[in-house]
């Protein structure tokens, strides 16, 4: 991917010359990989038209797209592509990204970097996090508008109702089954008349979570997603359902468990 960062970094260059932008849709596996170096290598000679046209001297051109040059017989560089290729070229700088974007094939030649291809994937990007919640487990991931992760949790953040409360859980209390289900997998139910009995012990397993997880996201605005059965955070009030973590941000519920 690319970061807010970088692209600042390149809507920022602004030395003087030519800025040559080059995108092009490349391959991840298969034959059409074969086609990447022969798209390259057209849509550096139409920028070299460009260059020329401008009337820029030939050593010139030539030491601004070298460092593109130098790839077309990169195997290694082929090999390992995404979904679409952006390279940037001016003096004394290159930079190229492999996206997960299919661009159409442009070559740019202007005072400055063209960007505009790569808009979509930092305002559609949609950087989330998910917390999948249960009474027998707690997971974190990460995802955006390509791709989700599982994030490894610290030692701080309980992994089940029993990690962060076994110490104030009575047999009298609770009772062990597994519902006929994975034995590994055991489920806590209150004792007498059901799942409310319950509830006074998974506000406080929220309340615990929510500290240990305010250490692990940390300030990252990104927004946090909650997911688990209805009977286990619906019926909580607004202020406790939303962790301070995810004040302010989405929270969802699911039917399936």
């Amino acid at each position: 991917m690319i970061s807010s960062d970088e692209l600042c970094t390149l809507a920022e260059h602004r030395e003087e010359g030519p800025h040559v932008s080059v995108f092009m849709p490349t391959a991840r596996a298969g034959a059409e990989i074969q086609q990447g170096p022969i798209r390259f290598k057209n849509l550096l000679k139409e920028a070299e038209s460009r260059l020329e046209a401008q009337e820029i001297r030939k050593p010139e051109i030539e030491a601004l797209l070298n460092p593109a040059q130098e790839r077309l017989q990169d195997d290694s560089f082929w090999q390992h592509q995404a979904d679409g290729l952006a390279f940037f070229l001016a003096r004394d700088f290159a930079q190229y990204f492999c996206l997960p974007e299919r661009f159409e094939e442009l070559a740019v030649v202007e005072h400055r970097f063209h960007l505009k291809p790569l808009f979509p994937l930092i305002s559609g990007d949609g950087a989330f996090y998910l917390l999948a919640l249960s009474q027998n487990e707690v997971r974190l991931f990460r995802g955006s508008r390509y791709h989700i992760s599982e994030v490894e949790l610290g030692d701080e953040v309980p992994r089940s109702l029993a990690d962060a409360l076994g110490h104030d859980l009575t047999d009298e209390q609770l009772q062990f089954h597994t519902g006929g289900g994975d034995v590994s997998s055991p489920t806590y139910h209150a004792q007498g008349a059901g799942k409310d009995d319950i509830k006074p012990e998974i506000r406080k397993f929220f309340a615990l979570l929510d500290e240990s997880l305010k250490k692990s996201l940390g300030h990252t605005k990104a927004p946090l997603v909650l997911a688990g059965v209805e009977y286990f955070i619906a019926d909580l009030p607004r202020r406790e359902q939303l962790f301070a973590a995810a004040r302010g941000r989405d929270h969802r519920k699911s039917r399936e468990p």
